[in-house]
């Protein structure tokens, strides 16, 4: 904000707070939406579901969810995560660790990324001729398979018998 005195432009700093007001207002209009979208949807819905996640927004959403899990299990962990989500990667694995009892069989190639830093996570390693770019998440009544390697894709499976197949499969490794 500014004066005209003496033909000389005086500026005075406004209220810094007055940045977030935009902010607010888009937040409670998403709020609003999401409030609908919930009451729109269907009040049963099948037992399975399948959706198809893509590029780095698609990864995001899954982590979002997978951050909060109690149980997790991945199958041939490649840490590409640190590639695709470079600013917020340390902080999904860091709740990840903190949150959830997760069991992780990584590819050799992991030890080179930051996730060998994250000491309290199980971690067991694949031998070099099973490497492969497809990543399976195990969490409770869900199966995720990610191909992170350049544009990513995943799959999520809502599924309790995929589920369990894939949990005792897990196991055994």
């Amino acid at each position: 904000v500014y004066l005209i005195k003496q033909n000389k432009r005086l500026y005075k700093i406004s209220n810094p707070e007055s940045l977030l007001v935009p902010i607010k207002e888009k937040e409670i209009l998403a709020k609003n939406i999401i409030s609908e979208i919930n009451n729109i949807k269907a009040k049963e819905y099948s037992e399975r579901n399948v959706e198809i996640y893509e590029g780095i927004e698609g990864m995001k959403i899954i982590f979002e969810e997978i951050r909060d899990v109690k149980e997790l299990r991945v199958l041939n962990a490649t840490g590409l995560i640190f590639k695709n989500l470079q600013f917020s990667a340390k902080h999904i694995v860091r709740d990840i660790e903190r949150k959830s009892r997760a069991k992780v069989i990584a590819t050799r190639k992991m030890k080179e990324t930051e996730m060998v830093k994250f000491k309290k996570l199980e971690i067991k390693y694949l031998p070099r001729d099973a490497e492969n770019y497809a990543t399976t998440f195990i969490y409770p009544e869900k199966v995720v398979i990610m191909v992170a390697k350049e544009k990513p894709f995943l799959v999520k499976i809502e599924d309790k018998d995929i589920y369990d197949g894939y949990k005792k499969d897990f196991e055994v490794l």
